[in-house]
């Protein structure tokens, strides 16, 4: 999963000696170098692909007088469904950087926000209802 190596790294940033204390410059670089290792990138590449299919199915039932039926509901509501995830997923800052004071718990507590941020995006994807062909 996509959120294990993030757990992984809040983990780490918890074990750290005094947490409370702001980065030292030789913790700071290190940890910004394990940050950057992680890229954190996800590709939505395939999920803007269905919402694309989704719209020229609609698209194609529109002046059909199908505009009312409830396959084009559905459409509807699975399209905004697909268009709202990828929205929250765009949304989510990937570029996390340590600030000047700051400490590893507050650092983990930034990371264990994304996550949550993440875990949501993601499960409102998996919830998107496709309707059938017939």
């Amino acid at each position: 999963s996509v959120i294990d190596p993030i757990s992984e790294f809040i983990d780490e940033l918890n074990g750290y000696e005094n947490p409370e204390e702001p980065f030292s410059e030789e913790l700071k670089k290190k940890t910004s170098e394990k940050l950057q290792e992680m890229v954190f990138s996800i590709d939505i590449s395939e999920i803007e692909c269905l919402r694309d299919e989704i719209e020229n199915w609609k698209s194609g039932m529109e002046g059909t007088n199908l505009e009312n039926s409830s396959k084009y509901s559905d459409l509807e509501e699975c399209y905004d469904s697909l268009e709202n995830g990828i929205s929250e997923l765009e949304d989510l800052d990937f570029e996390i950087e340590i600030g000047e004071k700051e400490t590893p718990n507050e650092l983990a507590e930034r990371m264990q926000e994304f996550i949550y941020d993440l875990e949501n995006a993601i499960a409102d994807l998996e919830g998107v209802n496709f309707p059938g062909m017939f």
